[in-house]
């Protein structure tokens, strides 16, 4: 297990994610640190991120934690009034670690490391393995989507 926290775009949101704060930053910024955004427009949001954070566990070399975060615009009239200038995103998740996880990124990118999107669980994109996570994935969001 390696001592660095590490990031990439997920599309997993677990039920119970809500505003644990808020981060100003331009939009250009957060695809520099992201990449595009991962989830598309909802009733309420314009732009947004959904990441995953595995965060070394101090005591257990050998484990670590998942946070799941979300960075997203709220209830803007137009997709612009985000991505243009400085802007005031709102941070989800359920971890209390979500803002400074996502602070360190844009701040301290020398304390993370970014994972390429398309390595879900470790799998390689195209194989039998990496079909079937994705499909567990699918169906785990499916089965979350009905219970919320």
């Amino acid at each position: 297990m390696a001592d660095v926290t590490t990031y990439q775009l997920d599309d997993y949101v677990p039920s119970g994610s809500c505003l644990k704060g808020h981060i100003n930053a331009p939009y250009t910024d957060l695809v520099e640190a992201f990449g595009e955004p991962n989830v598309g427009p909802s009733d309420k949001v314009w732009t947004e991120w959904s990441v995953r954070f595995t965060v070394p566990d101090e005591d257990d070399p050998e484990d670590s934690d998942d946070h799941y975060v979300t960075i997203y615009d709220w209830k803007e009239s137009h997709p612009d009034h985000s991505r243009i200038g400085e802007y005031r995103w709102h941070i989800g998740s359920r971890s209390r670690e979500a803002v400074w996880l996502v602070l360190d990124v844009l701040n301290a990118p020398e304390t993370m490391e970014r994972v390429a999107e398309d390595s879900y669980l470790g799998k390689t994109p195209g194989t039998p393995e990496w079909e079937k996570a994705s499909q567990l994935r699918d169906y785990i969001n499916d089965q979350e989507k009905d219970c919320a």
